[in-house]
């Protein structure tokens, strides 16, 4: 399982990604209360994920976040 927490914006995907070790065995994202944006190609790559689970103050997921 992946989790993001924290205030804001998650910015645009501009290198490799903290999880990037880990991308086949992450099935499932949680993105936590507070954040607003989620951006473009920030989830790139994670074909294994079956669900995910965004906050209620998500505002905008930019187009190919989950490609």
């Amino acid at each position: 399982m992946l989790t993001l927490s924290g205030e804001g914006e998650i910015p645009d995907r501009d290198g490799i990604t903290p999880w990037f070790d880990q991308m086949v065995n992450i099935k499932t994202i949680v993105v936590g209360e507070g954040i607003t944006k989620i951006g473009k190609g920030v989830f790139l790559g994670l074909e294994n994920v079956t669900s995910a689970s965004l906050p209620e103050g998500l505002k905008s997921i930019d187009d190919g976040a989950f490609d």
